[in-house]
């Protein structure tokens, strides 16, 4: 789901040719990034973020966003993002984050653990 979002953002945003896009991404499939099944354990837990954090204008999680954080939270690598409203709710719930480069906040290089203020 979350790489389906990725995916179309930098292809119809973005404008990254599919070719190109290919060259990008799928290097990163057999490396560093994860792909993780989506299981109903996720989606109860994605429900439950969603639940307690989604407001439509302070903090408009999308499902995607949820499922995101859900599963990151069931593994010890965490996650990484630019997306301001995730860093935020990966913070409240625990979760290990990667600050990406376009975030709103602390220095992008630093990679943040949740029991770090």
């Amino acid at each position: 789901m979350n790489l389906a979002e990725a995916l179309d953002v930098l292809g119809r945003v973005d404008d990254v040719p599919e070719e190109r896009l290919r060259g990008l991404v799928e290097p990163l499939l057999v490396g560093p990034v994860t792909v993780t099944s989506v299981t109903a354990r996720h989606a109860w837990r994605a429900a439950e973020i969603r639940r307690r954090h989604y407001h439509a204008r302070r903090c408009p999680l999308s499902l995607a966003d949820c499922f995101l954080l859900s599963a990151a939270s069931a593994t010890s690598g965490g996650l990484a993002t630019a997306d301001p409203d995730v860093l935020r709710v990966a913070r409240d719930e625990g979760i290990a984050v990667r600050v990406l480069p376009g975030a709103e906040g602390p220095d992008p290089s630093t990679s943040l653990d949740p029991s770090t203020p």
